[in-house]
């Protein structure tokens, strides 16, 4: 069983070295008996098993100068984790994500120094992000997403070289720190489904290498900064499901690398802007549940490569440009609760990918 191979020798229960009860007199009885004490085996096997009860971990306390790499994830570790990590000072990649670990991250890892690598998500931490995670300033990747974290985002984190930030699914609150946009070699920043809110800091628009932006199913407020125009790297934006106001700005279409355009859900006003149309590397684009208003811009026609565009549920006017009918990626096109008039162009007949609209 798994978590008897994690116990070193010696800490398995006791009744592991028992005689086997059963005896061969009778076939039947045999078979029965046998059944029986597996499971009672699966009953009293349950014994906790935490992370200092693994082999991995006792290895490096041991020694720990050579201890450069630590991986128990995916164990059903409980408990907490050991403030006792702090000793291993050479540690430069610590994983322990997927487990079932509780309690506060210990201030300890801070003293980390060579610390690359550090992976604790899907777990069940509770307390807040320490703000002595600043101090390692070697630090690439940060994954604390999918636990049960409060508390804002420390400002600190801003003096790593983090390329890779993961705290979605908690319970963050507070605003985006203006200080991870000093984070230059970001490349990956998900932040999606806390209770985060304020405005959009325009500093990330000034980290030019992130690919991957999640922002979604938070409570931020205010415009969509200008300075995201500047973001020619980013695959993914996702700002669904918050309270973000105002038009959206012109210089998105800038972001010629963008593939995955996501604002359902905010408060957005003013119209669609035409520049949207020359992202043409654009697979879904998602402006749905807002507060748009003015025509259907023709130059959505430019979207090569869309796959899937939803401008549903807003106050979009006027016809639809037969312009649409040059979409011949498209399979998912949704126009639906608006106060669009005249007739559906011919040339949506030429879409030979769609199969819903």
């Amino acid at each position: 069983m798994k978590s008897r191979s994690l116990r070193t020798k010696g800490a398995g229960p006791s009744h592991l070295s028992q005689p086997f009860p059963c005896k061969l007199d009778n076939a039947v009885q045999w078979r029965i008996c046998t059944f029986v004490v597996f499971v009672k085996l699966l009953i009293q096997d349950t014994t906790a098993v935490t992370i200092q009860d693994t082999a991995s971990y006792q290895s490096c306390m041991a020694d720990i100068p050579a201890c450069y790499h630590l991986s128990i994830d995916q164990m059903d570790l409980t408990g907490t984790v050991p403030s006792e990590l702090g000793l291993l000072r050479q540690m430069i990649v610590l994983i322990l994500n997927q487990n079932s670990l509780t309690g506060a991250v210990p201030t300890e890892l801070g003293k980390l120094e060579r610390l690359d690598f550090l992976n604790l998500g899907f777990n069940n931490l509770t307390g807040s992000v320490p703000t002595e995670l600043g101090q390692l300033t070697q630090l690439d990747l940060l994954n604390m997403g999918d636990n049960l974290l409060m508390g804002p985002i420390p400002t600190e984190l801003g003096n790593t070289m983090m390329a890779n930030l993961f705290i979605a699914h908690a319970r963050l609150t507070g605003t985006v720190p203006s200080e991870l946009g000093r984070l230059g070699r970001m490349t990956s920043l998900y932040l999606q489904s806390n209770s985060l809110m304020g405005s959009l800091p325009t500093e990330l628009g000034w980290i030019a290498p992130v690919t991957e932006l999640w922002l979604a199913n938070n409570s931020f407020t205010g415009s969509v900064p200008t300075e995201f125009g500047r973001l020619a790297q980013v695959t993914s934006l996702y700002l669904e499901n918050n309270d973000i106001i105002g038009s959206l700005p012109s210089e998105l279409g800038l972001m010629n690398s963008s593939q995955y355009l996501n604002m359902r859900g905010n408060r957005l006003t003013g119209t669609v802007p035409t520049e949207l149309g020359m992202l043409s590397s654009l697979k879904l684009g998602y402006l749905s549940n807002n507060s748009l208003a003015g025509a259907v811009p023709m130059e959505l026609g430019g979207l090569a490569a869309v796959e899937s565009l939803c401008l549903r549920n807003n106050m979009l006017r006027g016809s639809l440009p037969t312009e649409l009918g040059l979409l011949r990626q498209i399979n998912t096109l949704w126009l639906d609760h608006n106060m669009l008039t005249g007739p559906l162009p011919s040339e949506l007949g030429l879409l030979s990918k769609m199969t819903d609209l």
